[in-house]
């Protein structure tokens, strides 16, 4: 089952989705299904010609798992400490081509009367169970799983196809959640990476630009004419002679200069960021130059301190995963 799902790559996936989104959202099913394919007998790669015969092969009969999309998810709740605890009914609602569905759920009750989005735009009564957004060619299934009552309810364009139990034996919600790190102990999304190393990097883009545009006037600062003068290109060239009327005066502005003070504000923001955040060194990025052992050594333990962490929570969410597959294992 793990390496029909790719468990090693899926791991990674799951971790990157955390990392850079803050939170991950898995699901642990499962999937038959069946298609004809030509079993070729015999074929001759000089003219082309073989000899097939029709058979139908499983499809995937197998533990199933994969990523839900935050923005696909909805619990019942989001102020919890504990998914696996405090959740107990939530909404899952996805889009699919048509082509996908009939591939998917074709074999389910009232499956034939599922039309694509299009269908309902020329209606004038919008049938329930269908967002504005969806695609015209795409079908919107609407999934409820209720742990409590023991129901499972699927809609799709709002035509329902199945509601009863809850298929699993372990009558629980198919889903598992992982944080990168916790924003709070009673909220169910968590940080990502990108907004924790963040610290006051707009303050400190802020002062850096405003060094830089300084600096940029100080080099092109604006030339003052008092009198007539033979200049309208706003710039000078070498060697070329301009002609000056008497009495006229030419002198540069001098704008645009950078203050030492502002060099020293950007070192204590710099500063500043790393004692609020983690520094680069601290980050396990390496600052450039030959390493000595003490610096290799500081290099792992702020890499192994930035991530240790996440890797607890990680840790805890892949045997909720394996909690659930592993008695889907055992079922079919």
């Amino acid at each position: 089952a793990n390496d029909h799902n790719n468990l090693l790559m899926e791991t990674v996936w799951e971790m990157y989705t955390a990392m850079s989104e803050g939170t991950v959202i898995g699901f642990e099913g499962w999937r038959q299904g069946e298609r004809e394919v030509e079993y070729v007998k015999s074929f001759n790669p000089d003219t082309g010609e073989k000899e097939t015969e029709k058979v139908r092969s499983d499809l995937w009969d197998d533990v199933y798992g994969c990523i839900v999309p935050t923005e696909e998810f909805f619990p019942e709740n989001i102020w919890v400490n504990s998914f696996r605890k405090d959740v107990q009914r939530c909404f899952w609602v996805r889009e699919m081509s048509f082509a996908g569905f009939q591939t998917e759920f074709g074999a389910y009750p009232n499956a034939d009367k599922v039309r694509p989005a299009s269908y309902f735009i020329k209606q004038d009564d919008f049938e329930w169970g269908i967002s504005e957004n969806v695609y015209s060619d795409n079908v919107e299934i609407m999934q409820y799983y209720d742990e409590v009552d023991d129901k499972l309810g699927m809609w799709a364009n709002g035509v329902e196809i199945y509601y009863g139990c809850l298929p699993w034996n372990h009558k629980r919600l198919p889903f598992w959640v992982s944080q990168f790190e916790p924003i709070h102990h009673q909220f169910l999304y968590g940080k990502s990476l990108p907004d924790k190393l963040m610290g006051m990097q707009d303050v400190n883009n802020a002062i850096l630009n405003n060094i830089l545009d300084q600096l940029y006037i100080s080099l092109n600062s604006p030339i003052f004419v008092d009198g007539d003068f033979d200049l309208e290109d706003g710039f000078l060239e070498p060697k070329r002679i301009y002609n000056l009327e008497p009495g006229s005066r030419v002198q540069k502005g001098q704008l645009g200069s950078v203050d030492p003070t502002s060099f020293q504000v950007l070192s204590l923001l710099r500063k500043s960021m790393e004692e609020s955040s983690i520094s680069a060194q601290a980050q396990g990025v390496p600052s450039g130059g030959r390493k000595t052992k003490f610096e290799v050594q500081q290099l792992t333990e702020g890499a192994m301190q930035l991530a240790s962490l996440f890797l607890q929570l990680y840790e805890s969410a892949f045997r909720d995963k394996m909690l659930l597959r592993t008695p889907n294992v055992l079922q079919y």
